[in-house]
């Protein structure tokens, strides 16, 4: 099996140090660093393989509604990820 971060990679996510956490904009997912390290190599590629048909923004370890409307429009607006 592959690391948790060759997972990542592969699958397009970039790490945001800001906000400690894997983004994929074209998915629309983002896995908090706590949710990668607390898991399974087999629970990230579930989750990596899983299709977010919502049309919102996915968060695995689900951050608090204030932290994730900062995050969002960060991620909206197009600052984060891109380091």
């Amino acid at each position: 099996m592959k690391t948790k971060e060759a997972l990542l990679k592969e699958a397009g996510y970039r790490y945001n140090f800001d906000r400690l956490a894997y983004v994929n904009r074209l998915e629309k997912k983002v896995f908090a660093e706590e949710a990668v390290d607390d898991n399974t190599e087999e629970w990230l590629a579930e989750k990596i393989a899983e299709p977010n048909t919502t049309g919102d923004w996915k968060f695995y370890d689900e951050p608090t509604i204030a932290v994730r409307r900062a995050f969002v429009a960060e991620l909206e607006n197009g600052r984060a990820a891109h380091r």
